[in-house]
Formats: structure tokens, sequence, C-alpha cells
């Protein structure tokens, strides 16, 4: 079975879902938390499986897609992540 599905819907659902912003969160376009949970995870395999599903994303819309510029952002924010740990 796979699980990409499902981690996308679920990314989706984060990027849908209003919560209040904290202070060391990016003024980025999106929601608070997706960036709130990439910020708080230290191991590079986690922010490689962030990454791997915000461009899944990306490559599922066209162009101009607003859903597709906060998936770039997502992606772009857990790539700045992993290269701060030194994850390569």
């Amino acid at each position: 079975m796979h699980r990409t599905p499902f981690l996308v819907a679920s990314s989706i659902a984060v990027l849908l879902t209003g919560c209040s912003g904290e202070e060391d969160v990016p003024s980025s376009p999106g929601n608070p938390a997706a960036y709130q949970r990439i910020a708080g995870l230290t191991f590079c395999s986690g922010l490689q499986k962030e990454f791997d599903v915000a461009m899944a994303s990306v490559d599922r819309r066209e162009p101009g897609d607003a859903l597709r510029a906060v998936s770039l952002t997502y992606a772009t924010y857990a790539d700045e992540r992993m290269k701060s740990l030194d994850c390569y």
C-alpha cells in the first residue's frame, strides 16, 4: 500500500487548517504549524520526508497554483533546515 497519497493529503489538510503562529516561524505562505513541524525536526530522514512530500505536491500542481507555491516554500524551508543540520 502506498502511503504517499495519504501523506500528501495530510500535508494539504495541514495547509488548509488554520492555527496561530509562533515567533520562530518564518513569515511565509501556508500554515505556521507546517513550519513549526519542520523546525522541530532534528533528524535528516524526517526532514527529507517533509521535503519529498512537499515536492510531490509541487509536481502535481500547475505553475501559478497557490498550493504549488506554498508546497514549494515548505520544500525550500525543509531543504534549508537540512543544510543547517549538515544533512548533506
